[in-house]
């Protein structure tokens, strides 16, 4: 029961944060943070919720709320990370795989889109059909190279080898010197003992590579060049 009563306690705290949040939206309109927000309230009023009708009301709420931040702001990454949710809660993978997409095209480094990835392929067998039906829709655009290699990083994080492949080999055919995508390529080719594939990928990317920050995966590089050519 005291369950029950913290799940009441938390619906009715996000009641008032949606009311509080639409009397800012009538008083700036376009704010796309605002519809954001309120996106954000409905999907957990979606997850607390206790009965299916009203789940379906309020995962219905979050679509119109993030369908509105987009509208208003094109590149706000936490509104496609959003729609990505909704999309996968409704069982619409193809939607929620573009959404993260774009998600990643403005800000490669969001996690949260990054998981949702993985987490689309887990809620459901139907999210690699899903999947496969976005990248036959996707097309080459140099914006959207940082974005294949993000999703390269999450499908191997899944598992996904062939697919996590090819969507770092598409990353590199729109922007060739995409250093992160040759480390991937270079580590995954040495793992299935692909000797003159992992060299070449290592050998691009130690050459293109020189952040400090990334010392670790250089040293990784150069084991796997040093090893092979011995």
């Amino acid at each position: 029961m005291r369950a029950q009563g913290d799940v009441k306690h938390s619906l009715n705290y996000l009641e008032k944060a949606r009311d509080q949040l639409r009397k800012l939206i009538a008083l700036e309109p376009t704010y796309d943070h605002a519809y954001r927000d309120l996106g954000l309230i409905e999907l957990n009023r979606y997850d607390l919720s206790e009965f299916s009708d009203r789940a379906a009301i309020f995962l219905t709420e979050a679509d119109k709320a993030f369908s509105q931040c987009i509208a208003i702001n094109k590149e706000n990454d936490g509104c496609y990370e959003g729609m990505g949710q909704v999309k996968v809660e409704q069982g619409q993978f193809d939607q929620a795989f573009a959404h993260y997409f774009l998600c990643l095209s403005y800000s490669s480094n969001n996690s949260a889109c990054r998981n949702g990835i993985a987490m689309a392929f887990e809620k459901s067998a139907h999210a690699e059909r899903g999947y496969k039906k976005f990248r036959e829709s996707i097309k080459d655009n140099p914006a959207h190279a940082e974005a294949h290699e993000a999703f390269c990083a999450a499908l191997f994080e899944r598992g996904l080898k062939s697919e996590a492949q090819a969507e770092c080999e598409l990353a590199l055919k729109i922007k060739p010197q995409l250093c992160r995508a040759h480390f991937r390529l270079g580590d995954y080719f040495a793992s299935i003992l692909n000797a003159e594939r992992a060299v070449k990928h290592c050998q691009e990317y130690l050459w293109c590579e020189k952040t400090p920050m990334n010392v670790e995966q250089q040293k990784v590089c150069q084991e796997i060049v040093t090893r092979v050519k011995r």
